[in-house]
């Protein structure tokens, strides 16, 4: 039988269910290990046995978490330090007003200049915001595209129209926010997949999100 395994991990508990066409099957609950990771493989693995010896088939995993959101309100060292160019710590020549023309040519030198700085103090994850980027992309991709020309993979972006709105101070914050728990969800992330190639599961995984969706 085709089900669904659904786990909540708090901050004292993790709790995991099987269900199938709304009806719990199985559930267990776990305490939450500090690594996120072995506690859920500790559920999810309970939660399965209490269903031997009955076959059944997982179709999906569907995870949410406070983890993300505890890792910002704790502070925790797990976060990474992020530079922010054009709005922020280092302002750099570029952007658009709000009818999409452009206030002023982006500078290469002056981006791969700033970048250094940053880099040679150890920050390789970076925030590009320019006024009105969601009326007017292309500065912060052409600054992007200047940065992965330079850089390459070693460094990571966040561009803050995929973020936010047209409210500067609000998708900055939003921006800084998401790439500074960048690094955290990958591990994260990757911890879990491993954990659920360990129990042999091979079914997509799925997170919640705020609005209560799953991605």
């Amino acid at each position: 039988m085709a089900c669904i395994i659904g786990i909540d991990v708090g901050g004292t508990n993790t709790d995991a269910v099987v269900i199938k066409n709304r009806e719990v099957l199985a559930r267990t609950k776990v305490t939450t290990t500090k690594d996120v990771t072995t506690g859920v493989l500790k559920a999810i693995h309970g939660v399965l046995m209490e269903l031997r010896p009955q076959e059944i088939q997982i179709q999906q995993i569907n995870l949410g978490t406070t983890h993300f959101i505890n890792s910002v309100v704790q502070r925790s060292p797990e976060l990474a330090r992020v530079g922010l160019l054009d709005g922020g710590y280092y302002i750099v020549s570029g952007g658009c007003d709000f009818d999409g023309s452009e206030i002023d040519s982006i500078n290469e030198g002056e981006i791969i200049q700033e970048l250094d700085n940053f880099v040679g103090i150890g920050i390789k994850n970076f925030v590009l915001i320019s006024t009105f980027s969601p009326v007017k992309t292309e500065p912060e991709e052409r600054v992007y595209e200047i940065i992965k020309k330079h850089f390459g993979s070693e460094i990571s972006c966040t561009l803050s129209h995929k973020i936010g709105q047209l409210g500067f101070i609000e998708r900055e914050n939003a921006s800084i926010l998401n790439e500074s728990l960048k690094p955290l969800c990958q591990k994260t992330l990757s911890n879990l997949q491993s954990a659920l190639e360990k129990l042999n599961l091979k079914c997509p995984l799925f997170i919640s999100q705020n609005d209560g969706t799953i991605v």
